[in-house]
């Protein structure tokens, strides 16, 4: 393993300056002037100071009696800003640069989604260096970036991931979780009325989020706000929801939830004048059922509707029934027996 340079580790990279892993100032108008740069930081010490002052007809940037660059008016215009107040800006980036621990991040606790990619910071003048190694060994996918370590968690559990140079650490606690949500179908409600009012819409998109939005078991759901108008009959519209869902041992998930809105009244009204001229057309109960559990099912698009009818001892049986494909049938079930409801006092 490679032993703790004693210098700042300080690098050129697409016209920046890199001092312990920390893009320190980037030359617009000459990115190779970085490399000079670069050659006159790494005698430094660290905790070295660093002045932006006007010597002669030029602002530069010193330290001690070294000069490590001129701010040139061309280069201040090329970032918005005059060569003094760049200068400033650029010597305490140095400063805090040169101030840095020989390994540090802005964290020791890590929570991340099974599969999900997060990149965690890592900088000093170790941090290119330093050995990465994560307990169980495969339980991370590792990959380096300038001033971060880019992790993805390939499995549910806790992990452990060390930097190490020298007798320098840096030790991370991962917790890798499922997402609280699972894979979600478009979600539909709908309304009633003339015109249904903003808070009768929002009341039934929220009432298909909480009923109808997948998440893992143990989820919770907290609706956060709700975005939507009035909606006149005959007309489709969208709710937004804002929502978080959590839970122990679950990756939180916060986003907006697309609820598809429709207002039924129009249709409801030809459905029922549908039924009643069908049930006109015949006096067999059964034909004015079996229509009727279709008409409902249809409208208010359910997976099922179904009449139950009670006999005189309270027991009872399914004598109609409407239901998507792919559900099982209630209706005509041998294998579903009779149920028995108790009478009420």
């Amino acid at each position: 393993m490679a032993g703790l340079a004693s210098a700042a580790d300080v690098m050129p990279q697409d016209g920046w300056v890199v001092v312990n892993e920390v893009l320190t100032l980037r030359m617009r108008t000459r990115p190779e002037a970085a490399t000079a740069i670069a050659q006159r930081l790494r005698p430094l010490a660290d905790a070295s100071k660093f002045v932006a002052e006007k010597r002669e007809e030029a602002v530069v940037i010193s330290s001690g009696t070294s000069v490590i660059l001129t701010v040139t008016p061309e280069e201040a215009r090329a970032q918005n800003s005059d060569p003094m107040a760049l200068a400033q800006i650029w010597a305490r980036r140095l400063e805090d640069a040169f101030a840095l621990p020989p390994l540090k991040s802005n964290t020791h606790d890590v929570l991340l989604a099974i599969g999900q990619t997060t990149e965690i910071p890592l900088v000093g003048r170790g941090a290119r260096q330093a050995q990465l190694v994560a307990e169980p060994a495969g339980a991370l996918r590792i990959e380096r970036r300038t001033g971060m370590v880019r992790i993805t968690a390939s499995g549910k559990g806790n992990v452990n991931l060390t930097a190490k140079i020298g007798n320098e650490t840096w030790f991370w606690r991962v917790n890798a979780a499922p997402w609280a949500v699972k894979q979600n179908t478009p979600l539909q409600a709908q309304v009633t009325g003339t015109t249904a009012r903003a808070e009768v819409v929002a009341a039934a998109a929220a009432a298909a989020v909480q009923s109808r939005f997948a998440t893992e078991p143990g989820a919770m759901i907290r609706l956060r706000g709700i975005r939507t108008g009035p909606l006149s009959a005959g007309n489709s519209g969208r709710a937004l929801v804002d929502v978080l869902v959590h839970g122990v041992g679950l990756y939180p998930w916060t986003g907006t939830v697309e609820v598809r809105m429709q207002n039924i009244t129009a249709r409801r009204e030809t459905t029922i004048a549908r039924v009643i001229q069908r049930m006109r057309r015949t006096l067999e109960l059964q034909t004015i059922l079996d229509t009727t559990t279709s008409e409902l099912q249809q409208i208010i698009e359910c997976e099922r509707v179904l009449v139950y009818r009670f006999e005189p001892n309270w027991s009872g049986r399914v004598v109609s029934e409407a239901v998507v494909p792919g559900w099982t049938p209630v209706y005509n079930n041998t294998t579903i027996e009779r149920i028995a409801v108790d009478r009420p006092e």
